[in-house]
């Protein structure tokens, strides 16, 4: 109750010693219903998903030039928080955390939350699109956060130095970074926001210098009216090299969202988004990988 040091070794222990299985079969579904997690839903320090009893982990997928390595971050639209929960495509679609790989099914493990995301969707879109062979969802959304916890001396942006070093020793690299937040920046200097968001994305680049790193334009959440400051600094930060303008999310509205808030995603509005992710990422393909 107290989740002092000795509840996460506990935890920490029953994740570690879950034993690996071959690669089983899942169908592609859509599923709005509550999600059971069983009696210990277990949470790191951040909130984020760290174990579900209906994971189980795969065997390493076979890595090509056209295998996309997703590393996906920002506030609660670009966590669990969306209505409707997707699978993956058996094979395809993954979810790596924690040194394992897991057949990609929302929530996503490594993002708070417990409902539906993007980003198993999108990763369906991609190898639908014949844009990727497979995809690889890295997830570590956190809800509400600023942007002025991700940078690197804060919380979030020391985890995330963490999480990213973890993947190179791991040997798995990124390809892109999709950056889903501002919703929590509404009364943000823009010029800070900027300021910060790029020493998010510099962070990013230390690690994985030749990603590529993609900015959604974001700030619309609930019943205020849009801004235009935080939409114009995000696509600020997209001009420089190896920074992309992802989609507007804002352009979303209360029709792709769910009631009462008017801030998270419902089905339409994950069906929307992620096409728009797709639109953004093919457009930006590199030559050599097509």
């Amino acid at each position: 109750m107290r989740q002092d040091s000795t509840y996460h070794f506990l935890i920490g222990s029953r994740t570690l010693w879950r034993s690996p299985i071959e690669l089983e079969v899942v169908e592609t579904t859509s599923d709005t219903t509550p999600l059971n997690l069983g009696a210990s839903p277990l949470f790191n320090e951040h909130d984020q998903l760290v174990y579900a009893p209906d994971r189980l982990p795969v065997l390493p997928p076979r890595i090509t030039t056209k295998t996309m390595v997703l590393f996906t971050f920002g506030q609660s639209n670009a966590a669990n928080f969306l209505t409707t929960r997707h699978d993956s495509y058996e094979g395809k679609v993954y979810n790596f955390f924690a040194g394992r790989y897991y057949v990609a099914k929302d929530p996503l493990l490594g993002s708070d939350g417990t409902a539906g995301s993007l980003w198993t969707l999108l990763g369906n879109k991609l190898v639908d699109s014949g844009v990727a062979d497979r995809v690889i969802v890295v997830a570590n959304g956190r809800s509400g956060s600023p942007i002025r916890l991700w940078r690197p001396e804060q919380p979030l942006g020391v985890h995330l130095s963490f999480r990213l070093s973890q993947l190179v020793s791991q040997g798995l690299p990124v390809t892109h970074f999709l950056w889903q937040q501002g919703e929590s920046d509404f009364d943000t200097d823009a010029t800070q926001y900027e300021n910060d968001l790029q020493s998010v994305i510099d962070l990013t680049k230390r690690y994985f210098p030749q990603s590529q790193f993609y900015v959604a334009q974001s700030s619309r959440c609930g019943y205020k009216a849009r801004t235009t400051e935080i939409p114009e600094a995000q696509r600020r930060a997209a001009q420089r090299d190896g920074v992309y303008l992802g989609p507007d999310s804002d352009q979303i509205g209360i029709d792709g969202r769910q009631h009462p808030d008017q801030c998270h995603f419902n089905g339409l509005g994950q069906e929307l988004l992620a096409s728009w992710w797709l639109t953004s990422i093919r457009e930006n393909i590199p030559a050599a990988t097509k």
